[in-house]
């Protein structure tokens, strides 16, 4: 049996690109080496039905034989004087639970990027909005997975991480949130592959990859996006990360 398994993850391996270490963005429900990758959306907001969504995948640059689970990092920046009601999802505002992650990647094609989760991940995602500062509006989403023991991954092979959904609720009618249509970037400030004894933060694109979005505006090449915030000057262990979503 486990000889079964070992000539399996040989061929999986066999079968997928080999990639340097990084990150990508997309806008659907498949990764951007997809064969469909989607930098812009543009929604007419018209309907309080429907949603859209992020896929964030990641390759690593070194194996990690006790991968255990993911930290996301994403900024949202606005081109009005804060954010649009609209994007407002953290509790108590507009749009209040209108942002959900998900790590189910079972239906998702496999010939690329690769599903290490099988639907066991526990996780969640967090969208605060912050303060206007030096003339930049932001949101931030933060958006952690993790898997119950650890298993192994391989580098230069590019997994699915998970999926940001932003739905279309209290678009339109009594209630509606304003600015739907105003313009937003979100990019991928970094990926945090964490094992039981390593882990590797990762913030550059894969080649030929992606790792901002446009909603609306025309789509804005990557190189001007860059995240105000920052990378996170300490790394929180995922026993911390996975007492949030207790």
């Amino acid at each position: 049996m486990k000889r079964a398994l070992l000539l399996t993850a040989a061929l999986l391996l066999a079968a997928t690109p080999v990639l340097a270490g990084g990150v990508n963005l997309n806008w659907g429900p498949t990764c951007w080496s997809q064969g469909m990758p989607q930098n812009l959306l543009t929604f007419a907001c018209n309907t309080n039905t429907g949603s859209a969504t992020m896929t964030i995948s990641f390759a690593t640059s070194f194996d990690q034989p006790r991968f255990m689970g993911i930290e996301a990092k994403l900024e949202g920046l606005a081109t009005g004087q804060t954010v649009p009601a609209w994007w407002q999802m953290a509790p108590g505002e507009c749009r209040e639970s209108a942002v959900s992650s998900s790590a189910n990647f079972l239906s998702a094609p496999q010939d690329v990027c690769l599903d290490i989760w099988g639907n066991r991940a526990v996780g969640g995602v967090i969208y605060i909005d912050r303060e206007p500062a030096g003339g930049t509006y932001l949101a931030r989403m933060t958006i952690s997975y993790g898997l119950p023991a650890p298993i192994s991954i391989w580098a230069g092979v590019e997994y699915y991480g998970c999926q940001v959904t932003i739905d279309y609720r209290k678009t339109v009618d009594a209630g509606a949130c304003a600015n739907c249509l105003e313009d937003m970037w979100w990019g991928l400030c970094s990926v945090k592959v964490s094992g039981t004894d390593s882990y590797e933060l990762l913030s550059e694109a894969i080649p030929d990859g992606n790792p901002c979005l446009s909603w609306q505006v025309h789509s804005l090449p990557c190189g001007d996006f860059w995240c105000f915030g920052g990378l996170p000057a300490r790394g929180s262990t995922w026993g911390q990360i996975k007492s949030l979503y207790r």
